[in-house]
């Protein structure tokens, strides 16, 4: 009678040597590598091809004109258009404007400042993500912000905002870098926050002001660290904004003070453009519509990994996380109450959301992976 017992299969031997990873892993982990080192080229490819049409929308045709305008008369104070004193936006992104458009052609020369700032921002977003967080966190922040439709559009385009958001992002890191020991960077800080003035207006300060107060509030272990450097910093902060603000008034008189600070600043806040307000009802859903729009699609895993919260896996609390959140709320709420909506008014909430998605994404996300988005997984995080 033959044996009803099963035959067991016989396996062959596995050769001898270092067990081998599955092949999707093999490619996952060659992904990894090849993003550790070239992540930058990544950030770059969106704004490739920023020169190959012309000035389309309508404020780069003004900031075209009035730049030309401008070179035309060798003028290097009173923006104007056709001749006339043009106060809609102050002077440094004509500053940076007019020596690429005099020497470089067309629409290249024209858009060049806005790229170099938001490749400069990106590499400020990576030195920041990295000393607070992880180099992991710090190459998907980048990723992030670099392919925010958002910040593409801007880094394409000449605009005000890149030079805005540059100034802004090296004043809010130095700032709380200063806080953890180095205060001397404050200088820096406040040398940031003159050329923002320069390049947007006071609410440059206000933003920064904000912070600063939340920052005091939210974190008081950095309470004695807030001591120095004020006065040599107000003093630098007031010796940049004098290069243009002072003698702008003394050529311009009170039409400067009416038009630029009153009318574009106060006016605009208040709601004064009524080319760009909303409904009510609008208001608080417009810039979080927009953020969603921006960043997507990393941030529906970011909002599934609850990218506000701030604590540690171990429920301690994380300061730099802390920060990066109040510097993403302020301008935020700050806009969403402002009664002028323009799309790009948000771009300073996205540098700090970005290092939020990233590290909510790298510690509190167990299944996310770049499949989708970029071959980089959450192995990258634990080294």
């Amino acid at each position: 009678m033959p044996s009803i017992r099963p035959r067991l299969a016989t396996c062959p031997a596995r050769p001898p040597g270092n067990p081998q990873l599955p092949p999707n892993r093999q490619s996952l982990k060659s992904m990894q590598k090849i993003l550790r080192q070239y992540w930058y080229v990544l950030c770059i490819l969106p704004y490739l091809g920023f020169w190959t049409y012309g000035l389309s929308d309508l404020d780069e045709g003004f900031y075209g004109a009035v730049t030309m305008d401008m070179l035309r008369r060798g003028d290097w104070l009173t923006p104007t258009l056709n001749g006339i004193p043009w106060f809609e936006k102050p002077i440094l992104s004509y500053w940076l404007a007019m020596p690429t458009v005099a020497l470089l052609p067309n629409e290249f020369g024209a858009r060049l400042p806005s790229f170099l700032c938001t490749m400069v921002t990106i590499w400020l977003i990576y030195r920041f993500a990295k000393r607070q967080f992880s180099e992991s966190t710090a190459i998907v922040s980048c990723l992030v912000y670099s392919s925010s439709l958002l910040v593409v559009a801007i880094g394409r385009m000449m605009m005000t905002d890149a030079a805005l958001n540059l100034c802004l992002v090296i004043a809010i890191t130095t700032f709380y870098e200063s806080l953890q020991g180095n205060q001397k960077l404050r200088l820096i800080t406040a040398t940031a926050l003159g050329f923002a003035v320069l390049a947007k207006g006071p609410v440059a300060l206000v933003l920064f002001g904000l912070i600063g107060i939340f920052t005091f509030a939210r974190l008081p272990q950095f309470r004695p660290e807030f001591r120095k450097y004020w006065i040599v910093g107000t003093a630098l902060l007031v010796a940049v904004v004098s290069t243009w603000y002072v003698p702008a008034y003394l050529v311009n008189g009170q039409f400067f003070i009416d038009k630029f600070l009153i009318e574009q600043n106060i006016g605009r806040f208040a709601g004064g453009d009524k080319a760009h307000t909303v409904p009510a009802w609008v208001h608080p859903i417009y810039f979080p519509a927009v953020l969603l729009l921006a960043t997507a699609p990393w941030i529906g895993g970011a909002i599934r990994a609850k990218f506000w919260q701030t604590k540690n896996h171990n429920q301690s609390p994380n300061s730099a996380a802390t920060y990066t959140l109040i510097w993403f709320i302020v301008p935020l709420a700050f806009f969403t109450i402002s009664g002028t909506k323009l799309v790009h008014y948000i771009l300073p909430s996205i540098p700090p959301l970005a290092i939020l998605i990233a590290h909510a994404l790298l510690t509190r996300h167990p299944k996310f992976s770049f499949g989708k988005e970029f071959p980089l997984s959450v192995s990258m995080e634990r080294g």
